[in-house]
């Protein structure tokens, strides 16, 4: 996989350098990869971007924002998608839409299988791609279970 985000790429805006060195990591440690497969202008204020997102078995992603919305489709494995509010099963099939400017990260609590998304982005092309936030997930609010509601930790309940 092509990693489309790097250490000295223009389209990331920092508030958390902490984070942004996570994240640079982790693409270079291939734990994380981002093949992009599209992107085109809609209008001149608003671009359509498709990026296939793999997540190596026990990662999380630096919790970032877009300038604009993001839906997510599951393609491979199981995992999460955490935002300020209960977090969200991604499996191959569904669907999680994220409204612009909401920070998430998707996380794969499997020990053995990637996560794998597809990320369909109808983006601002005067911002950033992605910020990057200073906060790290376990500054969220408590986890919750994804699959029945029980409050139990999702990277147990999402366990193979």
């Amino acid at each position: 996989m092509t990693a489309a985000i790097t250490a000295a790429s223009p389209a990331i805006a920092q508030s958390g350098l902490q984070e942004q060195e996570r994240l640079e990591s982790l693409i270079a440690n291939g734990a994380m990869a981002v093949d992009p497969k599209i992107q085109m202008p809609l209008r001149e204020d608003l671009m359509l971007s498709l990026a296939q997102v793999e997540i190596a078995p026990g990662i999380t992603e630096p919790r970032h924002t877009h300038p604009g919305i993001e839906i997510l489709y599951g393609i491979g494995g199981t995992g999460y998608v955490q935002t300020d509010g209960p977090p969200e099963l991604i499996e191959p099939g569904r669907v999680v839409r994220i409204p612009a400017g909401t920070a998430k990260a998707l996380t794969n609590p499997s020990e053995t299988e990637p996560l794998v998304v597809l990320a369909v982005l109808a983006l601002d092309p005067k911002r950033p791609l992605l910020t990057v936030e200073g906060q790290h997930d376990e500054d969220w609010p408590a986890q919750q279970d994804v699959t029945a509601g029980s409050g139990a930790d999702p990277a147990q309940s999402l366990k193979p």
